[in-house]
């Protein structure tokens, strides 16, 4: 009798130091009643620790300390401890509940979407509402648009991709894809507002047209749909896939941790329960296995972006390790330019870098993998956004912003051969004497260039022959 009262006792001890988590409502639906968005800036390991104990959950990729800010949500009957454990936070939002319960309400009000409708894009759309409106641009522009079942997720659905170009073979093409984290709604409606644009403006707008024309355009909205539609219906903030993972009573294995360059480092755990659980080894997942053989099946790539919220980053590799990547500056270059475009729109500033070095190490993210492994220029975009559940309205300025960055990208892919002078060009060229510039050209997606047969041509002035 003794032996179940001591047993009884701990629990009830561990209960409390565990914090009540999230509740599940008569319909399974999991509930963040009076739970706070929390904004906190760890200082030790040990009040890391102390926060897990309190069954927070973390919402950013990464906890660090002294570092960026990290959020969470916590429930509200453990907010005292934070300020015992003496933890520096702010309060973003009182009550994450009622957003979500604002938003449900809101979309379910909302009844019947037609795929062709002009407001689409004025409200989040459900996964059969994404793949209506893909199934309606291959009927209204069959001669521009294909879809593609690229792959089946670990509960059946397909994984679609769109192909969208002119008439014409043998051309570059570049990749939007979206929603490796289920949680992240805005990112499949900015990806599909790019695509709308460029079909919609076919054959209205000249440079649309001979973009669309010259460039093969890739669309993935949803890469992880099972985790997709379990935020819609069972648990909004969820970030993985539905992997059971069998032994452990944590589902999901995060995708952008399960790609094979960098796999198993630091910025990802081996965790099951963890949110970014690795999985058990790299391209373990249906998601990352259909995404690595697009790949694989489409050479002519020439550049990606993958789109995430939040935080107004433009990421580009390394994230597995310190240091950038061999491109020559390359990926600074032309992220430059899509920086400076996005604040041209709305005066939003996304700060540009290494993933690795501006923001976190995340090892066994996509970006790395292909542009390691597949030599495609790849970026991250993080959207802005305070949390995941954000109001509709945000949809149209986050997408207006993005759009102009795209559709540079896809106009830089439309002339595979690059030049870069990494040392920069000199003010003045001294006649009769050598003056060394060093350039370095690159044919991205297409066979390498033959040594020794490239040329110079020059002039003094700006007018007359060249030599």
């Amino acid at each position: 009798m003794c032996r179940w009262i001591s047993l009884i006792v701990l629990a009830a001890v561990a209960v409390l130091m565990m914090g009540a988590g999230p509740a599940r409502d008569n319909q399974g639906v999991v509930r963040f009643d009076n739970h706070k968005l929390v904004r906190a800036w760890p200082q030790s390991p040990d009040q890391i620790k102390r926060l897990h104990e309190l069954d927070v959950l973390l919402l950013s990729d990464r906890e660090g300390i002294g570092g960026a800010p990290v959020d969470y949500i916590v429930p509200p009957e453990v907010m005292a401890a934070l300020d015992e454990m003496g933890l520096r936070y702010e309060v973003i939002k009182d009550n994450v509940q009622k957003d979500i319960d604002d938003e449900r309400a809101r979309l379910a009000a909302a009844g019947p979407v037609d795929p062709r409708g002009r407001g689409w894009f004025d409200d989040f759309k459900s996964l059969d509402q994404i793949i209506d409106k893909l199934e309606a641009w291959s009927v209204d522009y069959p001669d521009l648009v294909e879809l593609i079942d690229i792959g089946d997720s670990i509960e059946g659905r397909d994984i679609w991709a769109l192909r969208l170009t002119g008439p014409g073979e043998d051309k570059p093409a570049v990749l939007f894809n979206a929603t490796q984290h289920a949680r992240e709604w805005i990112a499949p409606m900015v990806a599909m507002y790019i695509v709308d644009h460029l079909v919609t403006q076919y054959g209205v707008d000249p440079e649309i047209t001979d973009l669309v024309d010259d460039v093969e355009i890739f669309l993935i909205p949803v890469v992880n749909p099972d985790g997709y539609s379990y935020s819609w219906t069972d648990y909004r903030y969820w970030r993985k896939n539905r992997r059971d993972n069998e032994g452990s009573p944590c589902y999901g294995v995060d995708p952008n941790r399960n790609w094979e360059l960098g796999w198993g480092g630091g910025g990802s755990s081996g965790d099951p329960c963890s949110e970014t659980y690795r999985g058990t080894a790299p391209f373990s997942e249906p998601c990352t296995q259909a995404m690595e053989a697009f790949y694989n099946a489409h050479p002519n790539l020439v550049a990606s972006i993958d789109f995430h919220s939040h935080g107004e980053y433009i990421l580009y590799p390394w994230s597995y390790q310190g240091g950038g990547c061999d491109d020559d500056g390359m990926h600074q270059e032309v992220g430059e330019v899509m920086q400076s475009l996005i604040a041209s729109v709305h005066g939003y500033n996304y700060t540009l870098g290494s993933c690795y070095n501006v923001l976190y190490q995340a090892s066994g993210a996509s970006v790395d993998w292909t542009w390691g492994d597949q030599g495609v220029l790849s970026y991250t975009i993080e959207l802005r956004g305070p949390d995941f559940v954000i109001p509709p309205s945000e949809i149209i300025p986050n997408s207006e912003e993005i759009l102009p960055a795209a559709l540079y990208l896809t106009e830089w892919c439309s002339s595979p051969m690059k030049f870069l002078f990494p040392e920069g060009l000199p003010q003045i060229v001294q006649a009769n004497e050598e003056t060394p510039v060093r350039v370095n050209i690159t044919v991205w997606g297409g066979a390498p260039i033959e040594p020794g047969t490239e040329k110079l041509l020059a002039r003094i002035g700006s007018d007359g022959p060249f030599t």
